[in-house]
């Protein structure tokens, strides 16, 4: 597996594979086209043709090459078309040569004219139609990690503007500097409109999820053998605290965003708006404290986590669902993760280190699963926009947000996050 891994960081198999990507796309929507919508063939190879270029630009360029600049797309897409045109030209040239003037069988001919295509492709992409932005230093920080406290780290990336740092013991990924702008973020559009960050429709694009979260329930259930005082951190609007007071639990939330805090207060609902180190709750009050999909936001996850233990029973538990940057989905794609989309998410752990946290503040993790979700298709094509800043995604979710394709709710179970319950040493 580790082999696996080291491969897959290479530029150059990363560049195969793109360009592989691609040309299965093509065959698959040409066979798609024929057989099945009976479009005539020779119509159906150029629509082809031109989705597998367009598949391959993204994948060179967000997979490949690291290129997440957005105001420079349109140019790259209209150089990168240009460059499959010139590259057409230059394959019937030298089929020409091979074949009529040095009697190459045309099936070789092909195969060393592809591959003399690809390597000069290859650093035109590197070079100039991707070339990177030198915008941060590739010295290493002197940050002491919240995991496993030691200093040694270096520069993992560039993104959206922000460094990204790696742990060089643990792995642990982290924006650094921490921004002091993130907080900003969690205003009424994060919750409904979700142009840059967050969710279309954030109660509405939950529902799929519901069945998840009655997983997790049943999973705290199970470990706790029993029901009692809840305090959901990050609660946003209190999707799920309504799940789990309907189930029977004695229910509370802390939220950062005083636009979810009204709508969660207009269910009923008891939330406290601020951070868990600015609220003041009675000591060792709760049987569980959740922060589903919220340690990847916080500023300090370290001091949450301390504080949390202070709140919680002797047999407490607590329960977090976070990215897993060790899963395999984030090994290949690396920077180009969906889930790497800072200023949003500021630390991202894998299973180990986010465990040896836990340790270092006396928990012990019970029980580690995952645990897919189901997604309607706003949110899918809105969290698409926001990984690849393309507004064809933002056009699809507009239109998908409306009647019935509504409705419409799609299983993905990536396998990239993670799903925790701990309980006190």
């Amino acid at each position: 597996m580790k082999l696996v891994f080291k491969l897959v960081e290479l530029q150059v198999i990363r560049y195969i594979f793109s360009g592989g990507s691609a040309a299965v796309t093509n065959l698959t929507v040409l066979f798609l086209l024929v057989h099945f919508f009976k479009v005539w063939y020779l119509l159906a190879a150029v629509v082809s043709y031109l989705v597998a270029i367009y598949v391959s630009f993204m994948m060179q360029k967000f997979f490949t090459f690291n290129d997440y600049a957005k105001d420079k797309i349109r140019q790259q897409l209209i150089f990168y078309f240009a460059i499959q045109i010139f590259n057409l030209a230059i394959n019937t040239l030298l089929m020409y040569i091979a074949v009529d003037i040095f009697n190459i069988h045309y099936l070789i001919s092909q195969i060393i004219a592809g591959v003399i295509i690809a390597i000069y492709s290859f650093f035109i992409y590197k070079n100039i139609a991707f070339k990177p932005n030198s915008i941060y230093k590739k010295e290493s920080n002197s940050v002491f990690c919240l995991s496993c406290g030691k200093s040694e780290n270096k520069n993992w990336g560039n993104k959206n503007g922000y460094n990204l740092a790696q742990c060089d013991h643990c792995g642990l990924i982290f924006v650094s500097p921490i921004p002091n702008e993130s907080e900003d973020i969690y205003n009424k559009s994060y919750f409904a409109g979700g142009e840059e960050f967050g969710y279309v429709d954030y109660d509405r694009d939950k529902e799929p999820m519901k069945h998840t979260f009655e997983l997790y329930l049943d999973n705290m259930e199970h470990v706790l053998k029993r029901k009692g005082k809840l305090l959901d951190v990050g609660c946003a609007t209190g999707y799920f605290m309504d799940i789990a007071k309907k189930r029977g639990w004695e229910v509370e939330g802390v939220e950062i965003s005083e636009y979810a805090v009204g709508l969660g207060k207009s269910k009923g609902l008891i939330i406290h708006q601020g951070t868990l180190d600015n609220i003041n709750l009675p000591e060792k009050s709760f049987d569980a404290i959740t922060l589903l999909d919220v340690v990847e936001h916080l500023k300090d996850p370290r001091s949450v986590m301390v504080k949390a233990k202070k709140l919680l029973k002797e047999d407490g538990v607590v329960v977090v669902a976070t990215p897993d940057s060790g899963s395999l989905w984030a090994r290949i794609f690396g920077l180009s993760w969906h889930l790497v989309v800072p200023p949003e998410h500021l630390f991202l752990f894998n299973r180990k280190n986010f465990s040896n946290l836990l340790d270092s503040i006396k928990m012990n993790p019970v029980l580690v699963v995952n645990l897919g979700k189901h997604f309607t298709l706003p949110y899918i094509f809105q969290t698409l926009y926001h990984w690849q800043g393309l507004s064809i995604w933002n056009i699809f979710s507009r239109f998908t947000n409306k009647g019935s394709l509504i409705k419409f709710k799609i299983p993905i179970n990536l396998h990239d996050t993670f799903f925790m319950i701990a309980k006190n040493q």
